[in-house]
């Protein structure tokens, strides 16, 4: 069965990529190996650096499997589909999420991640809660009211396809498949109270998903990233 969660999110990455030519040239390194007898010139500095960040670059990248990974932080609009949501009384609400992923030969993707999601509750009840100063002063009576909040998480694999039109950034589309399992079902209650009435809501997020992403990376070797994703 699909996931009744549907999103659109905005991903922030810090992105590294695996450079053949940055591992050869610490093995090359003067600390490894007698300094060389003529200096480079700077030009010739200038290129080798070229060079390198080149062949960081490049794309695809098939001098090894794993040519990258990511970690993101997600923030966006999430809402389960109508007749569910009809019948949990919510609304639309903020998605949250932290994930990270491993990039094969620059196409192929496989990653995991969390999610928080806090639909908007359409069905509120207020309560009478006694609150007390954390540092030893008076309680007092005060009006609490309640909302809707679960967790999930996600496991999915990938492909994209990189386009670079310029040479600091390059543009990626593709798409995720992947699966959700509901960490704890969406619940209704008073969140800082421990006795307040609640209600445990029947609502199936579990399920498969197809979510298809553009991000665009900014810098020779992509270390930042933004993301747009649909799910």
């Amino acid at each position: 069965m699909s996931t009744s969660l549907r999103s659109g999110a905005i991903t922030a990455l810090f992105c590294w990529i695996f450079a053949p030519s940055a591992a050869k040239a610490a093995e090359q390194s003067p600390s490894r190996q007698e300094p060389p007898l003529e200096e480079l010139s700077q030009e010739e500095e200038a290129e080798a650096a070229e060079e390198e960040a080149e062949t960081a670059a490049r794309t695809p990248r098939r001098d090894r499997p794993f040519s990258g990974y990511l970690i993101g932080i997600e923030a966006g609009v999430g809402s389960l589909r109508s007749g569910v949501a009809t019948e949990a009384v919510v609304g639309p609400g903020v998605l949250v999420g932290l994930g990270a992923a491993v990039e094969l030969w620059d196409h192929l993707l496989i990653g995991a991640g969390g999610l928080f999601f806090g639909p908007s509750d359409q069905r509120r009840f207020s309560t009478q809660v006694i609150a007390c100063d954390g540092n030893g002063g008076p309680c007092s009576n005060t009006s609490a009211t309640s909302s809707v909040a679960g967790g999930l998480l996600r496991f999915e694999a990938g492909y994209q396809h990189r386009f670079r039109p310029f040479r600091a950034a390059s543009i990626v589309p593709g798409a995720w498949l992947g699966y959700a399992q509901s960490v704890e079902n969406l619940h209704r209650g008073i969140v800082t109270c421990l006795d307040c009435p609640g209600e445990s809501l029947s609502i199936r997020m579990s399920g498969a998903y197809v979510a298809p992403f553009v991000r665009v990376t900014f810098g020779r070797t992509g270390r930042f990233a933004l993301s747009l994703r649909s799910q």
